[in-house]
């Protein structure tokens, strides 16, 4: 074989190995939120959260919760305390893109806000997690980031 014909082999196989990874990255979970939900919720310390309903979650975010196949929101009645957990089911015509948007954009403000008075809220903030997967949103501003998305991953 010729160097060329080897070249244009490795070719090939890269070019699979790339389309497998772009295809495994954006498959569907066919998780239930609530389920995923209770995993990152029993993954990390939640004292002094509670869920919250709809109406809290749309003055979080902007979005109204039927937007969404499901909708579970955690977070402090305390202003001063920012841990946050949020895990969304979008739907095929759910402003997924928007609502990661709006979270990472939101958690950047109240960064801003906290990192002049408060320095553990806001090493809390700078380390938060926000991402799309799997036909989910997920967003955590908590002590223990890492076990959260570990939990995340696992749960899909």
């Amino acid at each position: 074989m010729n160097s060329y014909r080897i070249k244009e082999i490795i070719c090939v196989v890269v070019l699979l190995v790339f389309i497998i990874v772009l295809v495994g990255q954006n498959r569907q979970s066919n998780a239930d939120a609530k389920d995923v939900f209770k995993s990152v919720v029993a993954a990390v310390d939640t004292d002094g959260l509670k869920v919250c309903k709809a109406e809290k979650f749309k003055e979080q975010f902007g979005f109204e919760k039927s937007d969404f196949e499901g909708v579970y929101y955690m977070a402090s009645d305390s202003i001063m305390d920012v841990r946050e957990i949020l895990v969304v089911r979008c739907g095929d015509n759910a402003p997924a893109d928007a609502l990661l948007d709006k979270v990472q954009s939101r958690a950047d403000d109240k960064y801003g806000l906290f990192k002049q008075y408060d320095p553990t809220a806001s090493a809390l903030l700078k380390k938060y997690v926000a991402e799309k997967k799997g036909g989910f949103v997920f967003f955590a501003v908590c002590d223990d980031v890492a076990a959260a998305k570990r939990a995340f991953h696992k749960a899909l």
